[in-house]
């Protein structure tokens, strides 16, 4: 069974941006997922899963068909999508702080040794943006089959 786009569901905006944001694409997703986990989803409550079990059961479907494991290559790719939307969230917000921080410095720049603090701080932004690249191409190398089903190649 191909499950049917959540556009093609009668949704209101809400749900449907709830469910998009999360990484749902058509009904299999939803079935796979099953109501209780649905109300976990951010900006996503009981008048939205209301919504869904109308949709679906206006399509013939509900929580109850069972449905085959979800491909691993989906599950890893969604995976992927919310971690890299994760770090780049955090990689902005320390980008601010780390600005306002230089902003705060430079404008009372009267001491010697605020020009080492000023290269310390960089120093830091820079250790943690490496750090953060390492925490991608880890998220990428989970991607790989192995042999042994470890993971990682």
């Amino acid at each position: 069974m191909a499950g049917i786009p959540l556009g093609d569901l009668i949704l209101g905006a809400r749900s449907l941006n709830a469910l998009r944001d999360q990484g749902f694409k058509t009904t299999d997703d939803l079935l796979r997922c099953g109501p209780q986990q649905m109300l976990r989803i951010p900006n996503f409550g009981r008048k939205s899963l209301k919504e869904v079990r109308e949709a679906l059961e206006a399509h013939g479907l509900s929580f109850d068909d069972k449905l085959p494991p979800p491909d691993m290559e989906q599950m890893f790719a969604i995976l992927e999508q919310k971690m890299v939307r994760h770090f780049n969230e955090q990689a902005r917000n320390l980008d601010e702080r780390v600005n306002a921080i230089y902003a705060a410095l430079n404008a009372t720049q009267k001491a010697n040794g605020l020009d080492q603090m000023m290269e310390l701080l960089f120093g830091i932004r820079k250790a943690i943006d490496l750090r953060l690249d390492d925490m991608m191409l880890a998220v990428r190398l989970t991607r790989k089959p192995s042999v042994n089903g470890a993971g990682m190649e």
